[in-house]
């Protein structure tokens, strides 16, 4: 089982000189106090002024990642969740990625991402480099894997060569350890892989998706919450109804009755636009299932779909969400340098539940219910 790290990742832990959005303005995190008015966004391009419900402070020991782009920084705990999406186009030649291929993993340099996803026996993958040229990505890619014990293989031809020969020499020897090993050297959290094949790891998307649904009669912007199984059904919920109970129970109102709950087809859920903490919690509640996986996405902006990311996983060949000129724009992040950090760091929860604009990008800040 995968697990749904859903579960267990919080986050939301800012440096104290984090440029937090007003309504006239920004200024730094630690400026702020319980009660002050804060920029939220409330809709794809939309915002409006919240209040500060509370603010948290901690000493903090452990990995930050600086993240840069469109001009602004944010500095968060690593695992603080991001949106960010693939650039659909790089100057880069390629990147070196650990991947779980049948029943080993490897380290293996690739020109397009893309063409993994759909390879028979691809599981999943992390990017652990990304390099300028050919050269230097086999090097790298050579280089991790004599450092680590993980197997190499070459997928710059799209094609994995001798894979069957590769798992026979593997078999008996503890890769899945290796792997997580190079992880953690790289501070890269494993339950975020980059590339995901759910069919080859028997797995279901959940969609958790911030803004995912068109307008409603009164004219909020609705979340959704969809399994992707091949199902267009969905189930209504009223608009401004809350879910009273979020228990495993919940399962059985989804259920058609006398059906196998693998093959249950009502599973779209719109809810209002202030309702997302509700919607989160009982994503989880399906999640108890082994066979989903929780992916939480957001629609930031016409065309702009993000999924959501540890700040340990970011790289520069993402692109994030970024508040410029009073509007979201994608821009590609520049660099997430991370490092180690003993201080104090900060959490502001508004009375909304919407995100903040931290570092000019939105950032969800869970709440408990």
């Amino acid at each position: 089982m995968i697990g749904n790290p859903m579960d267990r990742i919080q986050g939301g832990w800012l440096s104290l000189n984090t440029s937090i959005f007003t309504p006239t303005g920004s200024r730094f995190a630690e400026l702020f106090r319980s009660g002050d008015e804060i920029l939220t966004m409330t809709g794809p391009g939309t915002f409006q002024s919240a209040k500060i419900a509370s603010i948290e402070k901690k000493e903090y020991e452990g990995p930050l990642t600086t993240v840069k782009t469109g001009g602004h920084t944010i500095t968060a705990s690593a695992d603080t969740l991001f949106y960010a999406a693939f650039l659909s186009g790089s100057c880069h030649c390629g990147m070196g990625l650990l991947a779980e291929v049948g029943s080993t993993t490897l380290v293996c340099p690739i020109r397009d991402p893309r063409s993994l996803t759909t390879m028979t026996g691809f599981r999943r993958g992390w990017i652990i480099a990304i390099c300028d040229s050919i050269e230097e990505l086999i090097y790298n890619c050579y280089l991790e894997s004599l450092r680590f014990g993980i197997p190499f293989a070459d997928f710059t031809s799209r094609k994995i060569q001798n894979l069957s020969v590769i798992e026979r020499a593997c078999a008996g020897i503890d890769i899945k350890s290796r792997a997580q090993t190079m992880l953690n050297s790289l501070g890269m959290d494993r339950d975020f892989p980059h590339l995901t094949n759910y069919g080859n790891l028997g797995l279901k998307p959940l969609n958790l998706t911030m803004f995912g649904d068109s307008q409603s009669k009164s004219g909020s912007t609705q979340h959704r919450l969809n399994l992707e199984d091949g199902s267009r059904s969905r189930i209504p919920v009223r608009e401004n109804s809350r879910f009273d109970r979020l228990a495993p129970a919940s399962l059985e109102k989804l259920r058609i009755p006398g059906s196998d709950p693998e093959k249950w087809e009502m599973w779209n859920v719109d809810v209002s636009k202030d309702e997302y903490s509700e919607l989160l919690l009982l994503a989880r509640t399906f999640a108890s299932l082994d066979t989903i996986r929780i992916v939480e996405k957001g629609i930031m902006g016409p065309g702009q779909v993000y999924v959501r990311f540890p700040a340990a996983n970011l790289n520069c060949l993402m692109a994030a969400p970024c508040f410029t000129s009073g509007q979201i724009t994608r821009k590609a992040i520049d660099s997430a340098e991370k490092s180690n950090y003993s201080g104090p760091l900060m959490r502001i929860v508004p009375d909304s539940d919407f995100p903040i604009i931290a570092g000019g990008t939105p950032i969800y800040i869970e709440k408990e219910i």
